[in-house]
């Protein structure tokens, strides 16, 4: 529960502001049975109108200080509860952001959707309660016992008999219900991931005509969500009544008590009426400690769920050793420290870092590379090679073969299990990710576009990005090829994900949109895979073009890396090539290999 606590302290004046005025009205509350009880055994058993009349006059006062206590808890309880929510919305989505690679590989979208949504409003829901609730209901309880047993000091074993039942009722519901309430949330993570994939995947669906198969996943996971729920639902329907009914039965033997006292002229029937008026307060106070407890048992769960996330590895920031400090301070570098800013200006110029502006290429250089996933095999092995600066590698190889892997290190999404990798002569881990991170540009095989226009998505990663930018990078890319077609231009929208674009103009977007950062390092995934052999040769002319970007060009097509300075052939993680494409062609068999299978279908395919 500490989240809970230090999701509340910014905002501790408003709550401890609704608490106060909660306080005041449960005060009004309970002192209202007792003028009444007055009114009764003293003004009109006497027949006194005067004191009846003031008496009733400081009741309806008392009432309308009430009315304001709870309007003004209501108030503040709502912006205390809501800034909470969003707060944690914020913080939570932040983590998420910042998450290691290796840590959103072992968390599902759906969970974190659903600890986004639905843990989140569990807990508001539970702090808008407790401001108000929680402090009303054991106000209530207290104050009704105290005024009771003033009034009616021989009532005291009634009392413990009645919260003997409570509590053991409510010690019943919590070691039964948190379990059932744990099993809720994962079965609602189950329905949000079979709803999620199908929604992502709705035309693979129609294409394969797999509707009934999905139609069953859905209904399995949803009736598991139900059974879930019915049975929390049993638990509650089954014990919540029997708690009431053992209540209720205190309640009448209190009032069995009470009238053999009158009648014995030991008790007031003014003082019966007020305990009456205070047991039912009591009795509407344990039906909302039955609801808090029920909530409680269900935000723990959320609470839990939540701090899961948080306790995820994030990101480290490539924060240097002290002894690595010394020595970058030796050379004139920076030692850039985690959570600190990147130094204003050329870090070339300030002798901070020795790494060029955005519109200089890096070189690139990995040293006996060693990289598995989790436990598996290792997916490279004893992996070196070196590009010089501005300079174009291809790296080709069969599916599987660490191709991706090599980009998703540099791009630091996970880090080497053995061996350096080196930009401009620097330890990859030495530099802090948002350097390294704004200063390469990456293009996958399947882009990602976001809902918007055309402009919008080739303008998302560069502020401040002008006309001529736009043109310059589309121009490259080959998007004024098709823009031209549309009557709105680059102001045309392209739907959710760029549902209106084939998968070959998704590409050249996605690559005028990293082109337009203009990089030091471009990172090429299969990102013309989807694009025809003749455009495919005119982005490859464009991409020589490029004098200020080191490129590499991962593919699995010769024809995506002609035209490259060198090319590096992989197979199983391990480099079995190196050289121009000429060179491989002269003197490596598996080059060979490939080159003379992907020519004989595209012979098969032009015949055919």
């Amino acid at each position: 529960m500490r989240l809970l606590f230090r999701s509340l302290s910014p905002y501790w004046i408003p709550a401890l502001g609704a608490v106060l005025l909660m306080t005041g009205e449960v005060v009004a509350d309970v002192y209202q049975p007792l003028l009444m009880s007055r009114i009764v055994d003293v003004g009109i058993r006497t027949g006194d109108l005067p004191f009846i009349l003031s008496s009733g006059f400081r009741m309806v006062l008392i009432a309308f200080l009430g009315l304001i206590g709870g309007v003004g808890c209501t108030i503040l309880s709502s912006y205390t509860s809501q800034s909470v929510g969003a707060d944690l919305r914020e913080r939570l989505f932040t983590h998420v952001l910042s998450l290691s690679f290796p840590s959103l590989d072992t968390t599902s979208p759906p969970t974190l959707i659903t600890r986004l949504t639905n843990d989140v409003i569990q807990v508001q829901t539970f702090v808008l309660m407790m401001l108000r609730m929680m402090v009303r209901a054991p106000l209530l309880l207290l104050g009704g016992t105290v005024m009771i047993l003033r009034l009616n000091p021989s009532l005291t074993p009634f009392l413990i008999a009645f919260y003997a039942t409570l509590f053991l009722g409510m010690g019943f519901l919590i070691r039964k219900g948190l379990p059932l309430f744990n099993l809720v949330q994962k079965k609602l993570d189950g329905v949000n991931q079979v709803v999620r994939e199908n929604l992502a995947g709705i035309r693979l669906i129609k294409a394969f005509v797999r509707g009934e198969y999905e139609m069953g996943r859905f209904r399995a996971a949803n009736r598991e969500l139900k059974d879930s729920t019915v049975r929390v639902s049993r638990l509650m329907s089954g014990t919540l009544p029997l708690l009431f009914l053992s209540m209720n039965l205190c309640m009448i033997a209190i009032l069995w008590f009470g009238a053999h006292q009158i009648q014995g002229g030991t008790l007031q029937a003014g003082k019966l009426i007020a305990i009456v008026t205070y047991l039912t307060q009591i009795l509407h106070s344990m039906m909302m400690v039955a609801f808090l407890i029920v909530t409680l048992a269900r935000v723990k769960s959320s609470i839990g769920r939540i701090d899961e996330v948080f306790a995820l590895e994030r990101e480290a920031e490539g924060e240097p050793t002290r002894e690595e400090r010394q020595s970058m301070q030796e050379r004139g570098e920076h030692p850039q420290a985690r959570g600190e800013k990147p130094p204003e200006g050329n870090p070339q110029k300030l002798g901070l870092w020795p790494i060029s502006s955005p519109q200089e290429p890096w070189s690139v250089e990995f040293q006996k590379v060693r990289f598995r996933y989790r436990k598996g095999e290792p997916v490279l092995e004893d992996l070196s090679f070196r590009v010089e600066e501005g300079k174009t590698l291809g790296v080709l190889g069969s599916t599987g073969a660490g191709k991706s892997t090599i980009l998703a290190l540099l791009l630091r999404f996970y880090e080497p299990e053995e061996g350096r990798i080196l930009i401009n002569g620097v330890p990859i881990h030495r530099i802090p990710l948002t350097v390294l991170r704004r200063r390469i540009a990456w293009v996958t095989q399947n882009p990602f576009l976001f809902s918007g226009t055309l402009r919008e998505n080739i303008l998302w990663g560069v502020e401040g990005a002008t006309e001529e930018d736009l043109q310059w990078a589309s121009r490259i890319a080959q998007v004024e090829e098709f823009v031209q077609r549309f009557p709105e231009g680059y102001d045309v929208l392209i739907g959710q994900r760029g549902a209106t674009l084939s998968g070959g103009q998704k590409q050249r977007i996605s690559l005028a949109r990293a082109l337009l950062k203009k990089p030091s390092l471009l990172l090429l995934d299969d990102a013309t895979s989807a694009v025809d052999l003749a455009t495919e040769a005119s982005i490859q002319e464009g991409l020589r073009s490029l004098t200020g970007t080191t490129v590499i060009v991962v593919t699995q097509r010769i024809s995506s890396v002609v035209f490259a300075d060198s090319i590096l052939v992989l197979e199983k993680g391990r480099a079995v090539g190196w050289g121009t494409h000429r060179e491989l062609l002269r003197r490596n068999p598996i080059y060979q290999d490939i080159f003379r299978s992907q020519m004989e279908e595209e012979l098969q395919n032009g015949g055919t």
